[in-house]
């Protein structure tokens, strides 16, 4: 699903009018904002390489976070033509959809990050744990979550701790509980504001 002509390849190109179309389309963003969003996706697809997408280690820096397993989870979910990186497409396709998107959007992303890649279930323990290294590592959201409180969510949706829950038991613990998806919203007007520059250069991800 990801775009791999030469105007998304390249970091220095912009975007054209058919793509503008395109990318309005399918996020509802203004093509104001999707100029923007392309100029701050280009910072950082060049901080390794200038290779036009943005790879696991630059997508660190994007997120600032230092949870591996969590972070990859993260990349895995919006790298949805799985090539291990990510296009501008699905870059603005995962902020797209914790602003414009409808819930069932949201709950769909959301459970690529929870679940087991083998069996594609969520297992309790993972969820939980899960849930409480974003509550540690976000200052921000200890008003809303506490380890007791997620486990009592987690708990109530899945009924049996032992036994895996599937998307459809994961919808409805979601819908009964939304603001659980408050970790995953995106602050557009600060990714707007980011003026700095990335300088090209090596840089391991929990350096």
């Amino acid at each position: 699903m990801g775009i791999n002509s030469s105007s998304e390849s390249n970091s220095s190109t912009t975007l054209k009018t058919s793509e503008l179309n395109e990318f309005h389309n399918m996020t509802l963003f203004s093509n104001e904002i999707l100029i923007r969003l392309h100029e701050y996706y280009k910072r950082f697809s060049a901080i390794q390489t200038y290779d036009g997408v943005i790879d696991y280690e630059e997508f660190c820096m994007i997120i600032n976070k230092k949870d591996k397993n969590l972070t990859k989870r993260l990349f895995n979910a919006i790298d949805i033509n799985s090539d291990g990186s990510l296009n501008y497409r699905e870059f603005i396709k995962f902020i797209s959809v914790f602003i414009n998107g409808t819930l069932d959007e949201q709950i769909t992303l959301s459970y690529k990050i929870f679940m087991n890649s083998d069996n594609k279930l969520i297992e309790y323990n993972n969820m939980k744990n899960l849930l409480c290294d974003v509550i540690n590592a976000e200052e921000s959201l200890k008003g809303f979550f506490t380890e007791e409180t997620i486990e009592e969510f987690v708990k109530g949706g899945n009924g049996n701790v032992e036994t895996p829950m599937n998307l459809e038991k994961y919808k409805v613990m979601v819908k009964k509980n939304p603001h659980i998806l408050t970790w995953l919203k995106v602050d557009l007007s600060v990714i707007l504001k980011s003026k700095s520059v990335i300088k090209h250069k090596k840089i391991g991800c929990f350096n």
